[in-house]
């Protein structure tokens, strides 16, 4: 594909770019309004994790990074939300640090959006190397007595929800999907995200930017498919014009609008999974 082909494959014109995290040192002052992660850092199964919660909890939440890895934007914040809303949070690293060194030795190191990035996606993000990584993941979960996962994808890690989802059975009970990068499976891995999305097997939410593609979008070829569901009366498609792609990791905490429309996207994506995990055809 040509350069500007790949760009298209993962977010679009107008995205919000990298942005580091809070995990030590303030840097700006956007930090000073961010606060500081409560959970810890473990080693399980071969994977180094960022935990919250309480591993007592009966369901689980996966949050799956974007390119930056664990230490970008807001991620560990999120973690924490979910664990304090009573759940069992794991914000894994199940990506390989890049040639450019990424923050924490995690994810893709450079603030380029260049050939590059899309170089390193198709050799260490493909679905054979991060199927395994989630396997992983997952089997901590089971292992510390979580009886139901959900998973929470940003940009790039949706499609891998969405791949997760077709082939893993049960084992997900539902998904959420920040900004979603879904048509990375047909610009990239030239498979058809469409197809993909027929093999989805469990509800889904999906939270779109004003500049994601119409497809992720409610009334979208996406909430199209998954309609047709047994559980499609489950999901939920909502559109956020005011936002770029990336706003929920990574929007400036400066901007009162952009504060607002995360808080929204948090609150809808506690409400899913409350409903999904605890609820709704639960056996807990």
């Amino acid at each position: 594909l040509k350069q500007n082909q790949r760009m298209a494959s993962c977010c679009p014109k107008g995205s919000i770019g990298p942005k580091e995290g809070v995990t030590g040192k303030v840097k700006t002052p956007e930090q000073l309004l961010v606060p500081h992660p409560k959970g810890r850092m473990i080693t399980a199964n071969g994977l180094e994790i960022y935990e919250s919660g309480s591993v007592e909890s009966k369901t689980c939440v996966i949050v799956l990074p974007e390119v930056w890895g664990i230490a970008s934007g807001r991620l560990r914040n999120i973690a924490d939300r979910l664990g304090d809303a009573g759940h069992y949070a794991l914000l894994p690293k199940i990506q390989p640090n890049s040639p450019f060194g990424g923050w924490e030795n995690d994810g893709y190191g450079s603030t380029s959006m260049d050939e590059n990035l899309f170089i390193w996606i198709d050799k260490e993000l493909n679905w054979e190397k991060t199927k395994v990584r989630l396997q992983k993941v997952i089997e901590v979960a089971s292992a510390n007595g979580s009886r139901k996962v959900g998973v929470m994808g940003h940009c790039w890690s949706t499609w891998a929800l969405f791949r997760a989802s077709g082939e893993f059975g049960d084992a997900i009970a539902c998904g959420v999907n920040c900004h979603p990068s879904v048509r990375l499976e047909e610009w990239l891995f030239k498979g058809n995200q469409y197809e993909l999305a027929e093999k989805v097997n469990c509800p889904m939410a999906l939270f779109a930017a004003g500049n994601d593609v119409d497809d992720v979008k409610p009334g979208g070829a996406f909430q199209k498919i998954l309609s047709q569901k047994p559980f499609g009366k489950d999901c939920v498609f909502v559109e956020f014009p005011d936002m770029q792609h990336g706003w929920v990791t990574r929007g400036n905490d400066l901007g009162l609008v952009i504060k607002r429309d995360v808080e929204k996207a948090l609150k809808l994506a506690l409400e899913f999974f409350d409903k999904n995990l605890r609820t709704q055809n639960s056996k807990l």
